[in-house]
């Protein structure tokens, strides 16, 4: 950091409790040709500014929809074997990751619900309910 005078200050490393003290230096006189270029080159036009859109920060999450999916998943699944769990979570998991840019998770939660739907319809086409072995023969 330079002060007024154009030199620079520099924080003292010391670890005590007593206040922190400054040490100023000069800076260096530039004898030798740098080998980053100029910062101050105006020989090339800056390039067009484009707007971005607004950064959203929030997560918009409705947690009764949350809870509804967990609740489905839960009960609808109690008789699925360990490979047609895996199967739903795959399938979930990547919608999810499809997904991972969007803010609004309640659109997340949506999307996770059909996928889920179409798997579960698949799994039950494939075997009797209530035999806790969706598939098998």
């Amino acid at each position: 950091m330079a002060n007024e005078r154009g030199k620079t200050v520099v924080p003292s490393s010391s670890s005590d409790s007593a206040p922190s003290q400054t040490s100023t230096t000069t800076p260096a006189p530039h004898s030798q040709p740098s080998s980053q270029p100029h910062l101050h080159n105006f020989s090339h036009p800056a390039p067009p500014f484009f707007p971005l859109p607004p950064l959203q920060t929030a997560n918009i999450c409705d947690l009764t929809l949350l809870g509804n999916l967990h609740d489905r998943l839960v009960t609808e699944t109690v008789r699925y074997t360990v490979e047609q769990l895996e199967q739903v979570n795959s399938a979930c998991m990547s919608k999810v990751w499809e997904m991972r840019a969007c803010w609004n998770r309640n659109e997340i939660i949506r999307e996770v619900g059909e996928v889920f739907e179409e798997v579960d319809s698949d799994v039950r086409e494939g075997g009797a309910i209530g035999d806790g072995s969706f598939g098998s023969a």
